[in-house]
């Protein structure tokens, strides 16, 4: 009560000229509070700190601050807003006091502890683009199980009387055909869809992730170059995504050789680090496997944005060195042939 009538009150002393009376009504509202119950405990001693901030009272504010602090850090919860407000009030008593040092030193914290809560916020905005890509993933999948469920349902109807089979047949493959294309549209727009969903996630991701550089280019020689220091700190998790981001950044994929063999020439690490890495660290637990997912991924987006292109120049561009290989990998991944998927956009 007394801190939210203080902070009226010298709101309204700026604007009516009468500081003195808004500032003295503050204070006999705090000294009323600080005859409560609630006073004397710490919630109550948390209330108040920002009205002795207010009144000039920095002394006082700073030994509740410093309470607050000390509280915190035994917790290991030095990363909240709660922190960043103790950092701002902690500045302003130092700014008004004259420690200049101090106040740039906790300003610059505390600006820092800011942009860090602003790029949590963003990863939760990462986390629920993961969201609707997964369900995506799985919706896909259960309208294949439904498609399989209904085909297998029409196959066994189609068994009776023989004079009647050529009728039942054509009946069948018309309306077989007409749900595959309907089967088809939904799928190849769940597969569009799932793949701008994953690029919105991937943007967000590269703008919270902070990893080394390497400056090095891809050597050409058989012998690895030099590992970069900064690569033998990073976790499990850390270099899979270092990784990961590299092959995405440079599109190393697009290369139809590329191989383990052009990580370890770029980055120094060895075989088994980086087989460790997708191991431990990933959903995909070979590089193979995550070079296929971006290379159907990139051929997905080029089919959108290139529809003359031919399904063979298509696998081409996309890192394939056989377009049978493509289409065999395109139609395990998402139920359907690129040429079905194409077919499908364009109705």
């Amino acid at each position: 009560m007394a801190n939210a009538y203080a902070k009226m009150s010298l709101e309204l002393s700026v604007e009516s000229l009468e500081f003195d009376e808004a500032r003295r009504k503050a204070e006999a509202y705090l000294e009323l509070f600080l005859q409560s119950d609630l006073a004397q405990t710490y919630t109550g001693r948390k209330h108040i700190a920002g009205t002795y901030c207010l009144l000039g009272e920095y002394d006082k504010m700073e030994a509740i601050r410093a309470e607050e602090e000390a509280l915190l850090r035994a917790q290991g919860d030095t990363m909240s807003a709660e922190y960043a407000t103790i950092l701002h009030d902690r500045a302003i008593a130092a700014e008004a006091q004259g420690r200049k040092d101090d106040a740039l030193r906790l300003r610059k914290d505390y600006e820092a502890l800011t942009e860090i809560l602003n790029n949590n916020l963003l990863q939760g905005k990462a986390h629920l683009y993961a969201a609707r890509f997964h369900a995506q993933e799985q919706q896909r999948e259960i309208e294949r199980h439904r498609e399989a469920t209904r085909r297998a349902s029409m196959i066994g109807f189609g068994i009776g009387i023989l004079g009647l089979l050529i009728l039942l047949f054509a009946l069948y493959a018309v309306s077989q055909w007409r749900k595959t294309q309907r089967r088809n549209r939904i799928l190849a727009q769940q597969i569009t869809e799932a793949v701008k969903y994953k690029e919105k996630y991937k943007e967000l991701s590269t703008h919270n992730t902070q990893l080394p550089t390497l400056n090095s280019q891809l050597s050409t020689d058989s012998k690895p170059s030099t590992l970069n220091p900064q690569l033998s700190t990073l976790s499990d998790a850390e270099l899979f995504d270092y990784l990961r981001n590299l092959i995405e950044r440079e599109q190393l994929f697009l290369d139809p050789n590329f191989e383990r063999q052009t990580l370890i020439n770029r980055t120094g690490l060895s075989k088994e680090r980086i087989g460790a890495a997708f191991a431990q660290a990933s959903d995909y637990k070979r590089l193979s496997t995550l070079v296929r997912e971006l290379r159907l991924d990139y051929a997905v987006r080029l089919m959108n944005e290139q529809p003359e292109l031919s399904v063979e120049d298509i696998a081409r561009s996309s890192g394939f060195l056989r377009a049978d290989t493509f289409a065999t990998s395109f139609r395990a991944k998402y139920g359907m042939t690129p040429t079905a998927y194409r077919q499908a956009n364009a109705l």
